[in-house]
């Protein structure tokens, strides 16, 4: 069920990917709602997980661009 969030090579692992850490947790099935990263022990619901890392990237996208609002 991984299409569901795209594809391996765009990087779209914005729900299992740990938002403090950085790992992939691949053993997530879809069903899944919330999570522990078996690296850093840090508890996720994995909406809100996935809601944090989109905004981390956009700020790290942002930094980087000169765009100033």
């Amino acid at each position: 069920m991984k299409t569901l969030r795209g594809s391996a090579s765009e990087g779209n692992f914005v729900d299992i990917r740990c938002h403090k850490c950085g790992l992939i947790n691949d053993n997530l099935q879809l069903s899944d709602r919330a999570w522990k990263c078996p690296n850093c022990g840090a508890a996720h619901d994995r909406d809100e997980n996935g809601a944090i890392n989109i905004e981390m990237e956009g700020g790290r996208l942002l930094a980087g661009s000169g765009y100033i609002g």
